[in-house]
């Protein structure tokens, strides 16, 4: 069965953390340390921190904003459920706002009109790596979040993800450029934000805020690979989009202007999903629905204002995608693209 994604862990990551293991510490250090400089180098910003998980960097972020309870932060319908419950958790109203047609964000013009009194910040993902130009998004005067989905290398315009929000986020889990295991990286350009970061890592008592030395570890050890890595997913993407150009189906939020390091393949397709799934099935393949569950259906919200967002998930797919996808493997999916979508 050729899987939908696979971690890119090998036996030398798994080295590396036997290592740390020796150390015989575990809280965040050296290890830390050294992630987080080869980091810093790759992404757009100053500043960069390596917290314990995904939810924690969202809560620091909203604690640091004063984000308080019955305040309201604006989303995109197509945000995951990760953001939605981090916000519930922390009694912060979520604005859920649709997105513009065949696109997986709304438009700034968009956002413009849900702006309210109580409204605290913006949060648009880079779903999948496929970057988008938020420079109007971030001249709304909102603070905004940029969610980068996992791709810190994506870039458009010639600016990299994570450039436009006034805080971003980098999930490093399994679909992500490089996996920690756990954990997610902040980055601000915010001087201030920068200097409450540094304070508690002089508190041991806020240790637990960050990265552990062996989710650190894993994530050093595949740096090693990440440049192979990188031109592994270039070329699953050239062969897939190839194919997409002779099939029924179509890229969504694809521009010329583009530099992309895709962390997951999105199609949309005409297809109902159970028959391609089905197709699919017979080559033994996995397919995903790329929004299972929208943030608006979990709130209960009404679907007939989020009508944009729902054709898209409709009609959305997730294909087979990660570097140490085989060229037969890649072959058997491409044909299937063609064949079916």
């Amino acid at each position: 069965m050729i899987k939908l994604y696979m971690p890119t862990i090998t036996k030398e990551d798994l080295q590396s953390v036997f290592n740390c293991l020796v150390d015989d510490d575990l809280t965040p250090n050296h290890y830390m340390e050294k992630l987080s400089s080869v980091l810093k180098r790759e992404m757009p910003v100053k500043n960069i921190a390596l917290i314990s998980s995904y939810a924690q960097s969202l809560d620091i972020i909203f604690s640091y904003l004063n984000i308080e309870s019955d305040d309201e932060v604006i989303i995109p319908a197509s945000v995951g459920s990760g953001i939605l419950y981090s916000l519930l958790k922390n009694k912060i109203k979520p604005i859920i706002v649709d997105v513009e047609q065949n696109s997986l964000i709304p438009s700034a013009e968009r956002i413009k009109k849900y702006i309210g009194k109580k409204t605290k910040a913006i949060i648009v993902s880079q779903l999948f790596g496929i970057a988008n130009d938020l420079t109007e998004h971030r001249d709304l005067s909102i603070p905004l979040i940029e969610d980068c989905g996992g791709s810190f290398l994506s870039s458009i315009n010639g600016k990299k993800i994570g450039s436009f929000g006034d805080y971003s986020i980098v999930p490093l889990n399994d679909p992500s450029i490089i996996t920690t295991g756990n954990g997610a990286v902040i980055g601000s350009n915010d001087m201030k934000f920068s200097r409450l970061i540094k304070s508690f890592k002089e508190d041991w008592i806020s240790a637990d805020i960050f990265m552990s030395n062996l989710n650190a570890a894993l994530g050093i050890a595949q740096l090693k690979n990440l440049y192979k890595s990188i031109e592994n997913r270039k070329k699953i993407t050239f062969y897939y989009d190839q194919a997409v150009a002779d099939s029924g189906a179509f890229l969504v939020d694809r521009h010329e202007d583009q530099e992309l390091i895709l962390t997951r393949y999105m199609v949309a397709t005409n297809t109902p999903f159970d028959e391609l799934n089905r197709l699919f099935y017979r080559y033994k393949i996995a397919v995903e629905r790329a929004f299972p569950n929208p943030v608006y259906k979990i709130m209960g919200l009404d679907v007939e204002h989020y009508q944009n967002f729902e054709t898209l998930s409709r009609k959305a797919i997730l294909l087979p995608f990660y570097p140490k996808l085989d060229k037969k493997g890649i072959e058997t999916v491409v044909k299937c693209i063609k064949a079916i979508l």
